[in-house]
């Protein structure tokens, strides 16, 4: 028996159906091409784009679940292992974090003007 995907919409109402496959498979593919294109914001919101075109407002959002998981645990950390056990870098994820309080702060202050 095949399993599905219910999607419903903001009221609860079934708006389509997923094969939990395809949905791994798309948010693996979407975090693959996001990697490959990380920091061109212009591709990157055209791959968004495409997925929201394709999956609609309620699907979108499992398949960038599914993009976030394979992005960190697989990409991202697979990444960071390496460094650090190459010794180009001690504590990468230390570097992130001071990154993420650097980068918020530089959004917070672009949305305060």
């Amino acid at each position: 028996m095949d399993q599905k995907i219910i999607i419903t919409d903001e009221n609860g109402i079934p708006a389509g159906v997923m094969d939990p496959e395809q949905l791994q498979n798309e948010g693996a593919e979407l975090a693959f091409q996001l990697a490959e294109h990380c920091g061109d914001e212009p591709h990157t919101q055209a791959l968004i784009h495409q997925m929201y075109q394709q999956y609609g407002p309620q699907g979108i959002r499992y398949v960038l679940i599914a993009a976030v998981r394979v992005l960190n645990d697989g990409i991202l950390a697979s990444i960071i292992d390496g460094l650090e056990k190459q010794g180009v870098t001690s504590d990468t994820r230390a570097t992130i974090a001071s990154s993420k309080a650097q980068v918020l702060g530089q959004e917070h202050n672009t949305n305060d003007q």
